[in-house]
């Protein structure tokens, strides 16, 4: 999913009992199965977006203070950072990459429903 056509529909979402989030507008495309929303949790500072799970990896974009995001539920990286790093959308410029999970607080999948 898009990440301008997420926060367009972001005042219309409501948390199912499962924990999804559940847009209720029918203009929205549907997720990916394992499309995720997640929230920046840095105490004061961005969070970088780099090209590859890595801390050495470029950095190609960031996410604010407290942004909210869209990306992967899958987990990625190798080493002493397996499983820390979520593919995610930048919201400067909007490009795709990877943030460091210790960082992202997971609110639920994304569900689209007409």
């Amino acid at each position: 999913m898009d990440l301008k056509r997420f926060t367009g529909v972001l005042a219309g979402t409501a948390v199912a009992g499962s924990g999804a989030l559940v847009f209720g507008l029918a203009t929205a495309a549907p997720a990916a199965a394992d499309d995720c929303v997640y929230k920046v949790r840095t105490q004061q500072s961005s969070l970088n977006v780099r090209s590859g799970p890595s801390s050495s990896s470029a950095v190609i974009d960031s996410l604010g203070h407290h942004d909210y995001t869209v990306g992967g539920c899958g987990t990625h990286g190798t080493g002493v950072n397996a499983g820390k790093w979520r593919n995610v959308q930048g919201t400067t410029h909007g490009r795709n990459g990877f943030a460091h999970g210790d960082f992202l607080t997971k609110l639920g999948k994304v569900t689209v429903e007409p």
